[in-house]
C-alpha cells in the first residue's frame, strides 16, 4: 500500500457521501456547455440538478441557450402545436362520434375535415421532431 493510494482511499470515504460537494468542484471549473454537458445534467438525480441548477454558472449557460433564436423558435412551435391538437381533437372528436354513432345518415361533410387535418399536421410535426431529435443525438 503505497502513501498515494492511502490518500485516494481517504479522499473517496470522504467524498463518498458529499456528492454535490463533487458537483460543485466540478461546475467551478466551468465545463464547455456542449450537448454532453446538458445530457450529464439531466441525467444527476433529483436533489443535485436541483442544486445544479441552482448554480449561477449553469444559470448562466441555461439562459445563454434558451434565449437563442432557433430553440425559442421550437419552444414556441411545440407550444402552438400542442394547442392546436388540443383544440382540434376537442372540435372533431364530438362531430366525428355524432357522426359514427348517431342516428344521422348524412355523409361526413366536408367542413369537418380542417381540424382532422390539422390533427394530421400535429402528429406529423411531432413525428419529425422526434425523428430529428434521435438523429441528433446518435
Amino acid at each position: 500500500r503505497t502513501p498515494l493510494s492511502y490518500v485516494e482511499e481517504l479522499l473517496k470515504e470522504k467524498y463518498a457521501r458529499k456528492i454535490p460537494l463533487r458537483l460543485q468542484l466540478y461546475l467551478q471549473l466551468k465545463p464547455y456547455p456542449n450537448t454532453q454537458f446538458y445530457c450529464l445534467l439531466e441525467m444527476l438525480p433529483v436533489q443535485e440538478r436541483k442544486e445544479a441548477v441552482l448554480h449561477g454558472y449553469v444559470q448562466e449557460k441555461l439562459n445563454e441557450a434558451v434565449c437563442k433564436r432557433f430553440p425559442t423558435l421550437i419552444l414556441m412551435l411545440d407550444f402552438y402545436c400542442i394547442v392546436i391538437v388540443i383544440v382540434c381533437y376537442g372540435v372533431a372528436m364530438p362531430r366525428y362520434s355524432k357522426y359514427l354513432f348517431g342516428n344521422d345518415t348524412e355523409l361526413y361533410q366536408a367542413s369537418h375535415a380542417p381540424p382532422a387535418i390539422l390533427l394530421l399536421c400535429g402528429g406529423l410535426y411531432w413525428l419529425i421532431m422526434d425523428v430529428l431529435l434521435i438523429a441528433s443525438l446518435t
